[in-house]
């Protein structure tokens, strides 16, 4: 069996970290408040702003765009104050969050998106 150690994994040139292209893994994560703004709250991957579009829903733009709209993307809100989050217009550069209620309302709430796919 094998055995890989390293501190820093580098580009071919040494001066960055390696590009995840055409790896299933993790391409986009981010955390906003109830109040969207131009920013992801917090630590984020992948994401250049987040724009609000309305009560409770947001689309981000990426900094490094996908392949195309084809990936994977999970949403989640606290569900047991009774809301719950899903995802629409998936593009190679942006992709909307809209959170609402149970009964179809749309409602503010803090979120933490995931997405998985291909880079260009």
């Amino acid at each position: 069996m094998s055995e890989i150690r390293a501190t820093t994994i580098s580009d071919a040139a040494g001066t960055g970290p390696i590009t995840l292209t055409k790896q299933a893994c993790l391409k986009c994560f981010y955390t906003t408040t109830g109040v969207y703004d131009s920013s992801p709250a917090g630590t984020s991957l992948n994401v250049s702003s987040i724009s609000d579009d309305g009560t409770g829903i947001s689309t981000a733009t990426y900094v490094s765009n996908f392949t195309d709209g084809n990936y994977a993307v999970t949403a989640s809100v606290d569900s047991s104050n009774g809301k719950m989050a899903d995802y629409s217009g998936e593009t190679s550069s942006t992709c909307t969050i809209s959170v609402h209620t149970h009964a179809g309302v749309d409602a503010d709430n803090d979120i933490g998106v995931q997405i998985v796919g291909d880079l260009a």
